[in-house]
């Protein structure tokens, strides 16, 4: 396990200090205080900590008399390559502090990262991770800009997510296999896993030529992972300071892809419907849905959603829809008949199949199992 110096802790701890107006501590893995920006509070075992580390999750204290050697706060485990390394704590009221606690939690881990990266001289394939995070994170950063994207005026972020919405976990040396596919692609991009999300920052903007590249990293990792990636791709921006809304972009638009799955990649120009039905709020989708499908079963809107795709995409041919499903005119009929009974819907009319469209949209999640009919 990653043991922290206490020279670094107190680095930190005094950096993270300058962003919020909040006294905080640095502890170990056996809970104990190694840096702190209230000085005589060094060297004490901080019992809350130490609840924080055996819980393995945030421990808020609203009594300084709750815990011995703690004061009212809240603690939070800090992680380094999946493992718990000590605890980062703000002292204050929990309701006042606890808005801070994410922000502070994500930096004090950066930063150890960042760290780690100098002494091992590991760099290249973690600083980029590093970058990645921070920029990502909107959190202020250090590093220079690297020399992949300084080289470029403008610049896009690129995000592959599994399409059936599974998690993956690679190994770095599988990653940087499969990410640096192409030595020109390579040379004026940034590229990491981070999390669930393959991510790259590149300043190849043109379309013909990211295509080409994204098509080749989802056959390699499909070929050697067997996981289909899609890829969300942002408009293209100058300015990195503002990267986190491209982020967003590219976020919505392989988002939209798990959803509605004729694509394997989407540009942020090209996305339409999806652009405003991601925006609509939990509460109204799910009311909408359930005034439009309330009657279904699960398997009956998988059933139906993938038959009233096809539907869409014969443009309303029953012969071409029915060719598509491999069933016959007359059973495709009584299929659409059957939902114009249980909705209330008839998709043979447009204001009506319009309904019926949305719903059905609105209602698909990855790795919902849609294919399986």
């Amino acid at each position: 396990m990653l043991e922290i110096d206490q020279n670094i802790a107190k680095s930190i701890v005094q950096r993270l200090k300058t962003i919020i107006d909040y006294d905080l501590n640095f502890m170990n893995s056996e809970g104990r205080i190694i840096a702190s920006t209230v000085d005589d509070r060094e060297g004490s075992i901080h019992y809350g900590a130490l609840e924080c580390l055996e819980k393995s999750t945030t421990v808020a204290i609203s009594d300084d008399n709750s815990y011995q050697g703690a004061k009212s706060g809240i603690n939070m485990p800090i992680r380094f390559n999946r493992k718990i390394i000590g605890v980062i704590g703000i002292t204050g009221k929990p309701e006042e502090v606890m808005k801070y606690g994410d922000i502070i939690r994500k930096m004090t881990e950066i930063l150890i990262a960042q760290n780690w990266v100098q002494q091992t001289q590991n760099h290249h394939q973690m600083l980029n991770k590093l970058v990645i995070e921070q920029l990502i994170n909107d959190i202020p950063t250090d590093f220079e800009i690297p020399l992949e994207l300084a080289q470029s005026s403008q610049h896009v972020i690129l995000i592959g997510k599994s399409r059936d919405g599974k998690a993956f976990s690679l190994k770095d040396n599988i990653n940087l296999d499969v990410l640096t596919l192409s030595r020109k692609f390579a040379n004026r991009s940034i590229m990491g896993i981070y999390y669930d999300k393959v991510i790259i920052i590149t300043g190849i903007v043109d379309k013909e030529l990211l295509t080409r590249e994204i098509s080749q990293i989802i056959d390699h990792f499909l070929e050697y992972n067997s996981i289909h990636l899609c890829f969300g791709i942002s408009d293209p921006f100058v300015n990195l300071n503002n990267i986190r809304a491209s982020y967003l972009q590219a976020e919505s638009c392989v988002s939209w892809i798990q959803t509605d799955r004729p694509h394997n990649y989407l540009f942020y120009k090209d996305l339409g419907l999806g652009l405003i039905l991601q925006s609509v709020n939990a509460v109204n989708k799910n009311v909408f849905i359930n005034r439009i499908l309330g009657n279904l079963s699960h398997d009956e809107i998988l059933y139906y959603e993938r038959l009233l795709q096809a539907y869409t995409e014969s443009n309303g041919s029953l012969k071409k829809c029915a060719d598509t499903l491999f069933i016959h005119p007359n059973t495709l009929q009584y299929q659409l008949n059957k939902l114009k009974k249980m909705t209330g819907f008839n998709p043979r009319n447009l204001k009506d199949y319009i309904s019926l469209y949305l719903a059905f949209k609105l209602t698909i999640k990855p790795g919902s199992g849609r294919d399986d009919i």
